[in-house]
């Protein structure tokens, strides 16, 4: 069996505990299956995750900028059975959906979704819902992992299987000798705890931080040591200056197992975890945990840890000073948890996961796909005095040639001729004629009592295409992750003649704030989405729509267009949208604020448009008579609706960074750059990465400035380089290393980065150029010189 492995989503420590979660589980499988094959597709920051020297193992290293289009095309030439992805991200190969085993650890997103930047929230919910609904497998750490997974509304996998981490035993005691000396000057040599994590926000930081506030006033000699990711941490520690606290970074193995060893106690009151790999290394080094009662944390603690809420303060207070009082306590934790550390076995994890790669590829050679029953289809009609258009309406649903639909009429107690055409259709379906408080409270109403998965709303004067529920269904059943699609329309008369198309067009979110190109009557969404963005809202009674289709895109809902016509809409001069423009705009204006924070020019010049254009009174007609009054109008009302009077100098502000970088992806345009001194320096200019380009190329002189550098490491630097060259590499003012590079061949550089070393800086003697003239010196395929968030 081939098996392709995924491993964009990791970049060392940025990651957290996924990264030697997937190294663990990955390398205990190569190791255990040398009659197959692992294809090993990563970045230069993931290169050394793996030990990929083994003989059944090819790694090939891509560039981050078009990393899936190169894996796509690897995985089409090498016949790859499965894939294996590290973790669910956006914009994932199109290597297909149900070959692929995709790890899940937790849904924290989901739980803690306001912990997220919204911009990342969404795109982690298409990347989660697109792997739930259409993977082959899901991989997941716990119990509980397994069951939030289950239980979620995009999950149509039921192949979810257990992947729990391990630890490589090690029973080595390390001591303040054993490190190097810059590790030394970081380690603490008094009482203290151990709290390893990035600083996010669920992992609780100023929680524990408040609780060693109080340990400190009882015990001053104690402090809190932290590692891990450290941005933040300087605003964080301003707001607890007061508390005995200090951040090391990002620390080596043996650095962190010296840490655990020596701590009082592992401190772990995390908000939200998916498994708490700390909990096993604390218990591996005979550290004892404290940690939260919540999600996995009881699952993989059991009887070994001091558990309490995390959300309670003075509980953590009080279970800190537990292990500091209490030496029997902190003796019976630490060898309850060595008892604890050897149920976790990587082999086992391994062969669930080659077992699940079996499965999902076996499925997928017999052609098994994922069967449901066919989705019930629930469709609204809002109606009132419509009794000219309505008998048309219905029958446009009720001839569907789709039969699993839920229809219902919602009339708000019409004095026309509709209740009567209703009574004529007898008990073929559900309808109410009562006083409502308008068309949005109506279609909520009708919502309230509907049990369809997808849903759609019809106005009583528009109707349904032959065959278009089965259409949208047949639509959502081939693409399960789909939240919401929205097909073609035609505009028609009052007669029901076509006086044109609705000028629908492919979804983006840009193109929707600047103007709605969805069709009402062609939409269908699913319940699932419906009942995360909630109902309608009845504050509007025009644009409620256009505000639900934006709600469900910012929710992190996948929307798609279906080159297929489903419905029409009515024109006519007394109809709802054309006879209220004054009012539809006005909601559109506080409906695209809200969702974009602006409203486009374009909404502007369709409203001036309407004044000048539409309207009859005196001042239209003599507006009419100035060429392009209504333009020069919405520019006017644009500027002053948003105070953009300096919009052309933000432009020129906002927009430069933008170009720069836009530019700066493409190669040809970095050679010019690269050639041309002035342009040079305003490209490079604020970059904390220079002299590397997009496709791993390093230029003969490069700097490299991280944000947060990992001073006191082990920095590396490998690849090749086309030609004989000299490399000199400095730091922190003094020359670290040089070396004699041959060509063709693989080369590791490593060096120790001084204590208050910043800057790196490198320097080849030789270089090629390359076909559009780039100056090229070395080739990178493994580095820690710098993260990728430096980069980009």
């Amino acid at each position: 069996m081939k098996i392709g492995i995924d491993l964009r989503p990791l970049a060392g420590g940025e990651s957290g505990g996924i990264a030697p979660h997937v190294k663990g589980v990955l390398e205990a499988m190569m190791r255990a299956h040398p009659e197959d094959h692992f294809h090993v597709f990563c970045t230069i920051f993931s290169r050394s995750l793996l030990d990929c020297d083994l003989p059944n193992v090819t790694a090939r290293t891509f560039p981050a900028f078009n990393f899936y289009c190169q894996l796509d095309a690897v995985a089409a030439d090498g016949g790859i059975d499965v894939l294996f992805r590290a973790f669910p991200t956006p914009g994932g190969p199109a290597f297909p959906m149900h070959r692929q085993i995709v790890v899940a650890p937790d849904l924290q997103h989901e739980a803690m979704s306001d912990f997220f930047d919204p911009e990342i929230l969404r795109g982690r919910r298409k990347a989660f819902n697109l792997a739930l609904s259409s993977a082959g497998a899901i991989g997941t750490s716990t119990r509980f992992g397994r069951k939030t997974i289950l239980d979620h509304p995009w999950t149509l996998c039921r192949d979810v299987f257990l992947m729990p981490p391990a630890l490589r035993h090690d029973q080595s005691h390390v001591e303040r000798g054993d490190l190097t000396d810059a590790e030394r000057a970081l380690a603490p040599t008094g009482r203290y705890f151990f709290f390893p994590a990035n600083l996010w926000p669920h992992k609780n930081h100023r929680r524990v931080l408040g609780a060693m506030r109080r340990v400190a006033s009882r015990h001053p000699d104690v402090s809190l040591v932290l590692s891990g990711h450290p941005e933040g941490w300087t605003q964080l520690a301003s707001d607890f200056a007061d508390v005995p606290a200090r951040h090391v970074g990002f620390v080596s193995a043996r650095m962190l197992r010296h840490l655990y060893q020596h701590a009082m106690a592992l401190c772990f009151f995390s908000l939200y975890e998916g498994f708490g790999m700390p909990l096993l290394e604390a218990f591996d080094a005979g550290c004892p945990v404290l940690c939260s009662n919540t999600t996995s944390l009881p699952e993989v603690a059991g009887d070994a840890a001091l558990t309490v809420d995390p959300t309670d303060e003075p509980a953590i207070a009080a279970a800190m000073l537990r292990a500091l009082d209490e030496p029997d306590l902190r003796r019976a934790l630490i060898d309850r948890g060595r008892d604890r550390a050897s149920l976790w076995d990587w082999r086992r994890s391994a062969r669930n996961l080659h077992d699940a790669c079996l499965r999902v590829a076996g499925r997928a050679d017999r052609g098994e796909v994922i069967v449901t029953e066919p989705p019930r289809v629930s469709i609204v009609t809002p109606s009132y005095n419509q009794g000219r258009f309505l008998r048309r309406t219905i029958e446009s649903v009720l001839t569907q040639d789709y039969p699993h639909i839920d229809y219902r009429v919602i009339d708000g107690g019409s004095t026309d001729e509709s209740v009567e055409i209703l009574q004529g259709y007898g008990d073929r379906f559900p309808w109410v004629s009562e006083r409502d408080r308008g068309q949005t409270h109506a279609i909520n109403k009708g919502f309230e009592r509907a049990d369809g998965r997808i849903r759609a709303y019809l106005n009583s004067d528009d109707v349904l295409k032959p065959g278009a529920v089965a259409a949208a269904v047949e639509y959502f059943r081939a693409r399960p992750w789909i939240d919401m699609i929205y097909g073609r329309a035609d505009y028609i008369d009052e007669f029901g003649g076509k006086i044109g198309d609705y000028p629908t067009s492919p979804y983006s979110f840009a193109h929707l704030v600047n103007e709605c190109m969805v069709c009402q009557p062609a939409t269908f969404w699913t319940r699932r989405i419906a009942e995360r963005v909630g109902p309608f809202d009845e504050s509007l009674h025009f644009g409620m729509d256009y505000d639900y289709w934006l709600r469900i895109d910012r929710f992190g809902g996948v929307i798609e267009h279906v080159d297929q016509s489903l419905a029409a809409s009515r024109m006519y001069a007394s109809n709802k949208t054309l006879s209220s423009r004054e009012k539809v705009y006005a909601e559109v204006f506080a409906i695209t604020r809200r969702h974009a924070g602006r409203t486009p020019l374009s909404y502007f010049a369709g409203l001036w448009h309407h004044r000048v254009a539409e309207r009859s009174d005196t001042w239209a007609g003599k507006l009419r008579w100035l060429p392009g009054a209504h333009l020069q109008l919405a520019l006017l009302h644009h500027k002053l609706h948003h105070g953009d009077w300096d919009s052309p100098r933000r432009l020129m502000r906002d927009g430069g960074a933008a170009i720069r970088h836009w530019l700066w992806t493409r190669r040809a345009t970095q050679a010019l750059f690269s050639r041309v001194g002035p342009l040079a320096a305003l490209a490079e200019r604020d970059r904390t990465v220079r002299g590397m380009h997009a496709d791993n190329w390093i230029a003969p002189h490069a700097i490299l400035t991280p944000r947060h550098p990992r001073r006191g490491a082990t920095m590396r630097l490998c690849g090749t380089t086309p030609v004989e060259t000299d490399l000199r590499v400095r730091a922190g003012g003094r020359t670290l290393i040089e070396r004699h590079l041959a060509p063709g061949i693989e080369h590791r550089i490593e060096f120790t980065l001084p204590i208050g070393a910043r800057r790196i800086e490198l320097r080849f003697s030789h270089h090629v150029l390359d076909a559009v003239h780039r100056r090229l010196s070395f080739l990178v395929s493994d580095t820690n010189l710098f993260a990728e968030s430096d980069w980009v």
